[in-house]
């Protein structure tokens, strides 16, 4: 058994070996294909942080009128935060809301007078709501204008925030549609060249593959070499195109970083390259072996 698989890819090592040029060419082109799926998981990090960062500066603001009880607002800011996917639901009262204000408006001499001129403080109460996925806002719009606290809400900014949530969502979504068709694209292109190369070998082959029909070699003894040529070529291919990812990486992540406004990409790949590293090979010899298999069955009659 030992013997026979070490033959086997003895073989599989000679037709790389000797057909060079068809080689090059099939392992360049996993080479490529391995840096554009390290890439598309690069660029979905990327639009994951950015996403995340302008989700973070999104927020429902819910004003209450002045002669509202403070009790009833602390009971409504408990209901919000048993809802589904609310981060946190922050009540700011109007003597600290008066404070930020004039804090912010220390710069403008002109407000600044006019805040010292005022004898009383003229604004209320109000909620923050953060929420970890912007959909829920309109689930929160929808309670608020059928809750028995509608009578002390003032307004909501959820009438002026919902054009800009409604376009978060929709570019999310077609970013994350645009990166998956990216992947399929470059694995249905790396198939076709895998294919294409072991056409090209078999036809270069096909002397030898008579004289193994005619000594009376097993259908699978015959095939067996081109799946170790595939599996050559898919190693070589991923471990120089990984390689020269890393190495790229490193040199642009201060670039990335500075671009970035949260979250550190080299540390975020370096914490799950392994499995990542892992799967990714593993689908590339699984989609090369698939098209070396589709191939053989079609031009490898045996």
């Amino acid at each position: 058994m030992f013997s026979y698989l070490k033959r086997t890819i003895a073989n599989g090592w000679t037709i790389f070996r000797t057909r060079l040029g068809v080689s090059l060419l099939a392992t360049l082109t996993v080479f490529l294909v391995t840096l554009a799926l390290w890439s598309a998981l690069t660029v979905n990090f990327a639009i994951d942080r950015g996403l995340a960062y302008a989700q973070s500066k999104l927020d429902f603001s819910i004003y209450f009128k002045t002669d509202a009880a403070r009790d009833d607002i602390t009971k409504l800011q408990a209901i919000l935060e048993t809802f589904p996917k609310i981060d946190r639901v922050t009540l700011v009262g109007k003597e600290q809301a008066f404070a930020q204000f004039q804090t912010e408006s220390g710069k403008n001499p002109v407000l600044g007078a006019a805040l010292r001129e005022l004898k009383i403080n003229p604004l209320t109460d109000y909620l923050v709501v953060r929420a970890s996925e912007p959909q829920v806002y309109a689930e929160v719009a929808s309670y608020l204008e059928s809750s028995p606290y509608r009578s002390i809400i003032e307004f909501f900014t959820y009438a002026e925030n919902q054009q800009v949530i409604k376009r978060f969502i929709a570019v999310s979504q077609r970013i994350r549609l645009v990166v998956a068709g990216l992947i399929a694209a470059v694995a249905a292109f790396g198939a076709m060249v895998m294919f294409n190369a072991i056409v090209l070998t078999i036809y270069a082959q096909r002397e030898e593959i008579e004289i193994l029909r005619l000594i009376g070699a097993s259908g699978f003894f015959v095939r067996a070499p081109f799946l170790i040529f595939a599996t050559i070529v898919t190693i070589l291919g991923c471990a120089l195109g990984t390689a020269v990812f890393v190495i790229m990486l490193h040199q642009l992540s201060p670039i990335i970083a500075a671009a970035l406004p949260e979250g550190n990409l080299e540390r975020h790949l370096a914490g799950r390259f392994l499995p990542l590293g892992s799967l990714l090979g593993l689908f590339l010899l699984a989609v090369n072996s698939i098209s070396t298999w589709i191939s053989l069955h079609r031009y490898l009659k045996t």
